[in-house]
């Protein structure tokens, strides 16, 4: 067993994004709106693993994950869709609430857009956020 100390944690926070360090890790692909980009998370200081993509990189991304053929071409029409639109990958722990809450402060202005895990994650918890305000 790995010595748990403080600077065991901190190397393992500074691998993925979230504060449950034990958990496992997977790589998230980000869509942020062009104008929001550019006002609020362009040249500014985040996780160690949060990298922007240039175009041919996000399309390389999607054709070197793991989804299906079905979920590339839906995730390759989404980014044609929006290519002004700036796009970043990260790594993070799988279950941590705290990566789920920094995206939510977000709101409308990100769009997970892989792995279908989280999105369909975030997409579960907009909609129960909805039915407080109905």
């Amino acid at each position: 067993q790995q010595n748990i100390n403080p600077e065991y944690i901190k190397e393992q926070l500074g691998e993925a994004y979230g504060f449950d360090y034990y958990l496992d890790t997977e790589t998230m692909l980000l869509r942020f709106e062009k104008d929001f980009h550019d006002r609020y998370i362009k040249n500014t200081e985040r996780h160690p693993t949060f990298t922007h993509l240039a175009s041919i990189e996000v399309k390389r991304f999607v054709n070197n994950s793991n989804c299906s053929q079905t979920e590339k071409t839906k995730l390759l029409e989404r980014i044609n869709q929006n290519t002004q639109d700036a796009y970043y990958t990260m790594k993070y722990r799988i279950g941590d609430k705290n990566v789920i809450w920094r995206l939510r402060t977000w709101g409308a202005k990100v769009e997970v857009l892989f792995p279908t895990s989280l999105r369909e994650t975030m997409i579960e918890d907009i909609k129960a956020a909805n039915t407080i305000y109905q």
